[in-house]
């Protein structure tokens, strides 16, 4: 999971190791304003991705949450 700064289109970005393969970088959530940042990330017991992490610019972040599914 990283911060994908594309200037208006940045955006928190993830890719999934299976097999010693990475997946493609697929994004999060399409936000499409600020830069995203701090990403936490729980996993639950079925194998989901849960990410909280702030986006935005200086002096104005916000706080988002997603909830990515197990790619099984």
């Amino acid at each position: 999971m990283w911060g994908w700064d594309a200037g208006s289109d940045a955006e928190l970005v993830y890719s999934i190791n299976q097999g010693g393969k990475w997946s493609a970088p697929q994004k999060v959530a399409d936000i499409d304003w600020g830069k995203p940042g701090l990403p936490s990330i729980e996993v639950d017991m079925a194998g989901n991705f849960h990410v909280v992490w702030n986006q935005g610019v200086r002096g104005k972040n916000e706080i988002y949450y997603a909830r990515l599914e197990n790619p099984k």
